[in-house]
């Protein structure tokens, strides 16, 4: 898990992270859904 969330690093902020939240929490997008996009969106996951 350490090593998962070092890729991490430098790679997303607070106002991503805000983004993010906003997708899930207000437009009731999956979590899982909206995680894989962002992780596609900085090549993390292909």
């Amino acid at each position: 898990m350490d090593e998962i969330i070092g890729l991490l690093i430098g790679k997303i902020d607070a106002q991503t992270m805000v983004d993010l939240n906003y997708e899930v929490d207000v437009n009731k997008r999956n979590e899982k859904k909206v995680a894989e996009e962002y992780l596609k969106k900085v090549g993390l996951l292909s």
